[in-house]
């Protein structure tokens, strides 16, 4: 970096951070990854992300003896959503309801929340109602919903009333409820319940929108893309699967009647608490005490489409796998991986916790330790889990409705890679590189620099200086330099915008009167808490100088020759200079050049530079090396293949022509002048060969075109 008379460049160098890693906490999420809202009795027990990013967190909040629905949004950053209801909170109370225990939610396709739980409703008799509450997505009740927004469903006769485990809202916005009918004196039975976006039963759903199915506990709905809805719950120590059609019928090529059961060897009980689709097999997960054993374990276990456990998944040949957390486990919830592949179970043993699977039911070494993050005393209580935003995902559960972000495998990478390596003063022609992220996120991502090289940018200077800087630069954002008065910092940094995966930083050199040779700048991204670094944590640009000092020579004379057929004609007069060499003459090119040495006195430095680059890009470079000959009796007009003077000297030089873009390339030739010099001589001839057979050749600017063949002597 160079200095100026009056002032130091300086770029302040951020802290030491920590990177984003595979099960750690995203700390862009309100500071330190995790958040929570301050009131006395409020619980958190599930969590969905909307398509902006935004978390909605249910849960309940109980004063005194009572409870209501609670409903919060969190923005992406982790603080309260100002434009949802009071300050980010909703609470909600179900009519004369005592008890009103939300326990889900999904997001609908407009954007509407909706929310499932029961309530404790006295009609002279005290039984548990399914309680469905439809909000705007301001947090307001959409009173198109059952004219209130707050749906009722008294869904069977059973003495104990209704359980509401789990819902999802179909692409045409109706919503799809299961529980358990809970019953003392006869057995329990699963639910499935259907409602119109109008609160209504849907009456095409088994005939009035209910259908019943012998088990226990109904636990998890998911939706396949067919429209299906399929449900696990348990029965006894047995896993139930079912599969029904959209209009409510059993799917009857799963298992035969569209019930699927199975036990897990091994196991004296187990209960089933969530369900995952993978392409038209069926994962299901829960808890399980092992025989001899009291503590209870996480369990997955994957079905094939007929409804039969999966042999290949596992790991073990069972088709189902138990994992050890190392106490008395819980499971939550379960869902595909941010990464796109495998998925995840969340739940608890003392605190948060969450295990990552391979898409075969192994868990993923390449998250946190072994597969597995516990998250400590600090995570009290058992977790939910939604996917997003990005390579990330969500837990919630536990008291102040505590909410966690957390980064999977390859969140938010930041890589720079060049598009064009070089600029030129020469009509100021511009350079620049890309600056990306992987994931596509609804907020942007500043990426942090360091700018060295010995090419300046963003320095200080007087007027009366005039302008010292080697270039500029676009979408680039370069804070004061120099000493920071009153704190602030003097980082560059790049914005990578709202749901753009990219930026251009464009540099453009200054075409000053400084002669400086050939300079460069480099750009490297400083490790952040905001992102991670990639494979390509740098670039560096070349800024060619179009100004010398001492003497600039142009070329007496240039031409090319051609060797077989054309090895006796003569193109002194083309506007181009073309090397290539091959093993048909007819295909060979080379370039003789002609200078006068008259007006050279001291030879510090020489080199002889040309403009041009490849023809095509069918080969990314080709080597040129220069020679030296004595004969320099030769002209532009007559000089041919047959005819050319012999050179008379090794390679003197040789440089790398890379690329189409045409450019500044030089040669060193100062030894060969200073001994031309010595020798009295006043004229030097100059011959450029391709080192090897190549497929382009290489073609420069002649004479005859302007940015011709020069030697710079200083």
């Amino acid at each position: 970096m160079k200095r100026s008379s009056s002032h130091t460049v300086l770029f302040d160098a951020l802290e030491s951070r920590q990177h984003f890693a595979a099960g750690a906490l995203d700390t862009t999420f309100d500071g330190d990854g995790k958040a929570s809202l301050t009131r006395a009795g409020l619980t958190a027990v599930d969590v969905a992300v909307q398509p902006d990013g935004k978390s909605v967190v249910v849960g309940n909040l109980k004063t005194g003896n009572d409870f209501d629905f609670a409903v919060a949004r969190f923005n992406l950053d982790g603080t309260p959503d100002a434009t949802f209801g009071s300050n980010g909170f909703v609470q909600t109370p179900v009519g004369e309801a005592r008890e009103a225990f939300a326990s889900i939610v999904a997001i609908a396709p407009d954007g509407k929340i909706v929310v499932g739980g029961r309530a404790l409703i006295d009609d002279g008799f005290e039984e548990d109602e399914l309680i469905v509450v439809r909000y705007n997505a301001n947090g307001s009740r959409d009173t198109t919903f059952d004219g209130d927004g707050i749906r009722r469903l008294d869904v069977g006769s059973a003495d104990l009333g209704t359980s509401a485990s789990d819902l999802a809202v179909q692409p045409d916005g109706k919503i799809v409820v299961v529980g358990t009918q809970i019953d003392l004196f006869s057995s329990n039975e699963f639910y499935a319940v259907r409602f119109n976006l109008n609160g209504t039963l849907d009456s095409s759903f088994d005939g009035d929108g209910k259908r019943f199915i012998a088990g226990e506990f109904a636990k998890a709905v998911r939706l396949t893309n067919t429209g299906q809805i399929v449900i696990a719950g348990s029965d006894d120590s047995r896993q139930v699967v079912v599969k029904l059609n959209p209009n409510g019928s059993v799917v009857s090529s799963f298992s035969g009647d569209g019930v699927a059961s199975f036990t897990l060897a091994g196991t004296r009980s187990s209960f089933t608490t969530g369900l995952l689709l993978q392409g038209d097999k069926v994962i299901v997960t829960g808890t399980a005490i092992r025989t001899g054993q009291n503590q209870s374990d996480i369990f997955v276990a994957r079905l094939t489409s007929a409804g039969t456990l999966d042999p290949t998944f596992g790991g073990n040949g069972t088709g189902f796998r138990i994992t050890d957390l190392g106490a008395s486990d819980s499971v939550r919830g379960i869902d595909s991986a941010p990464t796109g592949d495998g998925f995840i179970v969340s739940g608890g043993s003392g605190g948060f916790a969450v295990v990552k699977y391979t898409r075969d039911g192994v868990p993923d070494s390449t998250f946190a330790s072994a597969g597995i993050k516990k998250f400590g005393s600090s995570f009290p209580g058992v977790a939910n889990i939604a996917r997003g935003p990005g390579k990330r995902f969500m837990l919630t559960g536990g008291a102040n409705f505590l909410t966690a972000r957390v980064l999977d495998a390859g969140a938010n990478v930041v890589n720079a890679g060049t598009f064009q390596p070089n600029a030129f003063e020469q009509g100021v022609r511009p350079s620049g590189f890309i600056v990306t992220r992987s994931e596509r996120l609804p907020v942007a991502t500043r990426v942090f620099f360091t700018i060295g090289g010995n090419a300046t940018v963003g320095r200080l200077f007087l007027p009366s200086q005039g302008n010292p800087n080697d270039y500029t630069v676009t979408n680039m954002t370069i804070p004061f330099q120099g000493p920071i008065i009153g704190g602030g910092s003097s980082t560059p940094f790049v914005d990578i915008p709202a749901n753009q995966t990219f930026v251009g930083v464009t540099l453009t050199p200054i075409d000053d009167t400084r002669a400086e040779g050939t300079e460069t700048a480099t750009f490297n991204i400083i490790p952040n808490a905001s992102y991670d670094l990639g494979s390509n944590k740098g670039t560096t640009i070349s800024i060619f100088d179009n100004d010398t000092t001492g003497v600039t020579l142009n070329a007496a004379a240039d031409a090319f020759v051609k060797g077989g057929t054309d090895a006796n004609t003569n193109f002194g007069s083309s506007g181009e200079l073309l090397a290539k060499n091959s093993s048909d003459a007819s295909f060979t090119r080379q370039i003789y050049l002609k200078f006068n040495l008259t007006g050279t006195t001291t030879i510090n430095n020489a080199k002889l530079r040309l403009f041009g680059g490849l023809s095509t890009t069918a080969q990314p470079s080709v080597a040129l090396s220069l020679f030296g000959s004595g004969n320099t009796s030769w002209t532009e007009t007559g000089i041919t293949f047959n005819n050319k003077p012999a050179t008379d000297t090794a390679a003197l030089a040789t440089t790398t022509i890379a690329g189409t873009t045409a450019q500044f390339y030089d040669w060193d030739i100062t030894t060969y002048l200073q001994q031309q010099k010595a020798l009295g001589r006043t004229a030097v001839t100059l011959v450029l060969r391709a080192t090897a057979n190549s497929d382009p050749f290489a073609k420069f600017n002649s004479r005859e075109a302007g940015n011709g063949p020069q030697i710079i002597v200083t």
